[in-house]
């Protein structure tokens, strides 16, 4: 620390203002002793320059799929974050002007990236939707029927003996054709076979993999006479559940579809 001495003569009942000059000073309290007179002077540190080229940015983030505002995102802009709220909003302040990286995130969403450029002074708005990671679809089915009756004879009498009933489904929906089917999605599809007349419902399992992806299916189901007899009202119901990916995007699908009723006649 520098140090400086000098003297100075006063009159009796004189005063006399004494400036001194120290480079380099510390921002604490000084004691100066003239003539064993003693007093005390200040050094404060000067305030920093006025920051200037500040920006802002604000917006909301949605659910791509409702619209919603989203709670609780990661907005991250250079090391810099906040959560949204409960409606989705976020601002950030005082932000250098200059080009940035702005990142949201969610656990159970893809993350979106955007660069974007700031400039001083003004306040600028950008408003994202993040997709669901696993999304739900859910797909009608086209699902029509058809019976052949079956019968035997018995001496001179034909014989009522059920017949063949022909299930057929169709998906006109066909955005995931090119998509990688699942083969460890847990669960599969059913095809349910339900009659005013029957007590337990037929229940026929299948690949779901074609109908998904917008293709059709048939079956054949045997009808035996006397658990299904003549007169018997029918409505099958074509079900499934299954998943296909394509990158880091993961898609449910369910199908259901009903035919008209059926009444097995001759």
């Amino acid at each position: 620390m520098a140090q400086m001495i000098k003297t100075v003569t006063l009159a009796p009942g004189e005063a006399k203002p004494a400036e001194f000059q120290f480079r380099p000073m510390e921002a604490r309290v000084y004691q100066v002793s003239v003539d064993g007179l003693s007093g005390s002077f200040s050094v404060i540190e000067a305030p920093p320059p006025p920051v200037t080229g500040l920006s802002t940015i604000g917006g909301r983030v949605r659910d791509a799929r409702t619209g919603e505002g989203m709670s609780f995102v990661s907005v991250s802009l250079n090391g810099y974050g906040v959560l949204t709220s409960r409606l989705g909003f976020y601002l950030l302040q005082n932000v250098m002007s200059g080009t940035y990286t702005i990142t949201f995130s969610q656990k159970t969403y893809q993350t979106e990236t955007r660069t974007i450029t700031l400039l001083a002074g003004t306040t600028t708005t950008l408003d994202v939707s993040l997709k669901p990671l696993i999304e739900i679809i859910q797909m009608p089915l086209n699902v029509s029927v058809s019976f052949e009756p079956h019968y035997y004879y018995h001496g001179e009498f034909l014989l009522w003996q059920g017949g063949t009933l022909t299930v057929h489904a169709s998906n006109p929906d066909s955005r995931f054709r090119d998509w990688e089917y699942d083969e460890e999605s847990p669960g599969g599809a059913v095809g349910c076979l339900k009659g005013s007349r029957v007590h337990s419902p037929l229940i026929g399992y299948f690949h779901p993999a074609e109908l998904a992806r917008g293709g059709s299916e048939s079956w054949d189901i045997n009808l035996k006479g006397g658990s299904y007899p003549l007169g018997t009202s029918l409505i099958v119901e074509v079900s499934f559940q299954t998943r296909f990916t394509r990158g880091t995007e993961v898609i449910i699908l369910k199908g259901l579809g009903k035919s008209p009723s059926i009444t097995l006649t001759t």
